[in-house]
């Protein structure tokens, strides 16, 4: 089943990129340039302070008009990305949920086996243990003793590297 869902999941999604264009877009731009040119030209004073400010708001609305604008399209425009985008996500978040799930499943397998290695270690520590005349609690296990690559096959006995780097921390102790 694995793998037919990888391979089954060939879906497509019918996409048709809009053009968004300004039918009128060499008038809008001479409006522009013209407006720009001649309040750009103006020169302020202390003297002039009221035009300057009626200068300003002018530009301001004509700015106004121009966002606006903007974002009514920007929002038309987005309308179908983002019903495509909900309806990806709520496929994601059910495909994530069992996944999570599975996840949750195989950690608590993986807890489980590190503490029947654990046992085994403690077991070897505890054996080993008299013939340096230590106490099994003298020895601190280190993390990687409890990986199962430290283990053999059947996670029963402690591989032979392993086994010396235990007898190696023994003597040292």
């Amino acid at each position: 089943m694995a793998n037919e869902l990888t391979t089954d999941l060939q879906f497509t999604v019918d996409f048709t990129p809009s053009a968004i264009s300004i039918l009128n877009e060499k008038e809008l731009k001479a409006l522009v340039d013209q407006a720009t040119e001649y309040y750009g030209s103006l020169t302020f004073t202390d003297d002039n302070i009221p035009e300057a400010k009626e200068a300003r708001a002018d530009l301001n609305k004509v700015f106004k008009l121009l966002d606006d604008q903007r974002k009514v399209v920007k929002s038309q425009y987005n309308e179908p990305l983002k019903a495509f985008e909900t309806k990806i996500k709520q496929y994601a978040n059910q495909i994530k949920t069992v996944s999570d799930v599975i996840n949750k499943s195989i950690s608590d397998i993986e807890e489980l086996e590190k503490q029947k290695r654990a046992i085994v270690l403690e077991g070897i520590i505890a054996e080993m243990a008299p013939n340096y005349e230590l106490e099994p609690s003298d020895i601190e296990i280190k993390a990687s003793w409890l990986n199962a690559t430290s283990y053999t096959k059947k996670g029963d006995n402690l591989i032979k590297k392993v086994l010396e780097e235990v007898a190696g921390a023994m003597t040292m102790v």
